[in-house]
């Protein structure tokens, strides 16, 4: 049987909350999640911890974690650093069986952050706890209203549900990239930053969201992976789940692989070893922000197609060009219609380019069918396993 802490869903899924560094002050990191998640509308108990209050936000508040007495299946800390160690030794102590730990200062900082998040990471393994971070954002589970996140990109407004997984081994950058997505209209049904994966990796977090029936699309930021083998067991474990997975590596460079390592003590490889995992098991590997979120958002609503040939029809013959050879550089066919094909469709317009890239012309302003009895002529053909239109907007009226 699969339990709980093996698939993660005490830290993605919780039941229960406890709050460590829990305060009054939404506007503080310890107190926004307990705000989330009131206001989103958390179905789970919610436990804050602070010894200073006695109520927080109409709930009870406790001196310390032993207190609760009742069973907690995810504790976020919010403390400085020094403080953190010993509240999570009570957390193994006490059954906690997940920890977010939001505070920096560790590995990414100096020997003595290193040591600290070393013996937290004997612990967790000695209790079965896992745990993300620390230095991290935190996690929201959309679907769930499990808001375990001191972001501010949340705001007023509830995150729009959507079928992307997305995780980040960057907070800032998981960040941005969740402002541009709500900019379009695009929603997650999961938000990760990994910060320094003391234990829950990039990794952990993919194989997790291939299993979560919420999840469509696996979207990924990486820096590095600690653990090789498990990554490429994520990614065959995604494409064993039909889940398509799409990733922003960075860290391509020298300079760039050495600020992985001091942003969050990443172990950046090859980059040519990367690209061969990524070939190996369909892992689409997007080169700017657009892309990386234009795709994510393309493979919830589009079926994956079959093969590699692609029909293209426009309005341009630059376009079109344009499209070949964007289409080329990506290994894909741009297969020339049969001759047969060609004849059909110069007998509907002369002057049409008609051997792929298929060029309407302007003509498709005058004759409003033309499109659509290129496309059916063209794909009934069977030659082809995807198709792209382009059309072009002369004036916007409001």
């Amino acid at each position: 049987m699969i339990t709980k802490e093996m698939t993660l869903d005490a830290l993605f899924n919780p039941s229960s909350i406890a709050i460590i560094g829990a305060t009054p002050d939404a506007k503080r990191i310890g107190g926004r999640p307990l705000a989330y998640l009131q206001k989103h509308d958390y179905q789970g108990s919610i436990y804050p911890i602070n010894p200073n209050y006695d109520q927080i936000a109409g709930l009870k508040c406790y001196s310390g974690i032993a207190e609760v007495g009742e069973t907690i299946e995810l504790a976020v800390i919010s403390l400085p650093r020094d403080l953190v160690l010993d509240e999570f030794k009570k957390c193994a102590e006490n059954g906690v069986q997940s920890v977010i730990i939001f505070s920096a200062g560790f590995a990414e900082v100096d020997d003595e952050g290193r040591r600290i998040q070393e013996e937290m990471t004997a612990i967790a393994k000695k209790h079965n706890v896992r745990v993300l971070g620390p230095n991290c954002l935190g996690m929201f589970n959309v679907n769930k209203g499990v808001y375990a996140t001191f972001s501010i990109i949340i705001g007023d407004q509830t995150p729009l549900k959507g079928k992307i997984g997305f995780v980040s081994q960057s907070g800032a950058f998981g960040s941005h990239v969740f402002t541009l997505a709500k900019q379009k209209q695009i929603g997650f049904s999961h938000f990760i930053a990994t910060g320094n994966e003391s234990d829950v990796d990039v990794a952990d977090c993919i194989a997790y969201l291939a299993q979560d029936k919420s999840t469509k699309v696996i979207a990924c930021y990486i820096e590095g992976a600690k653990d090789g083998n498990k990554l490429i067991h994520a990614f065959k474990l995604a494409a064993d789940n039909n889940k398509p997975v799409v990733v922003l590596k960075v860290g391509t460079t020298n300079v760039g692989k050495q600020a992985a390592l001091s942003h969050t003590g990443s172990l950046v490889g090859s980059d040519d070893v990367y690209n061969a995992i990524f070939e190996q098991f369909g892992v689409y590997r997007a080169s700017t922000i657009e892309e990386f979120i234009g795709v994510a958002y393309a493979c919830t609503e589009l079926p994956i197609p079959k093969g590699d040939r692609v029909a293209v029809f426009t309005v341009s013959g630059g376009v079109g060009i344009m499209l070949a050879d964007q289409l080329s550089e990506q290994s894909l066919s741009v297969l020339e219609t049969p001759q047969v094909v060609q004849e059909k469709l110069k007998e509907i317009l002369p002057i049409a380019g008609v051997k792929n890239p298929i060029d309407t012309t302007a003509q498709i302003n005058s004759i409003p069918t033309l499109l659509e009895d290129f496309m059916d002529i063209v794909l009934s053909t069977g030659l082809y396993d995807s198709a792209i239109a382009f059309f072009s907007i002369h004036r916007i009226e409001s």
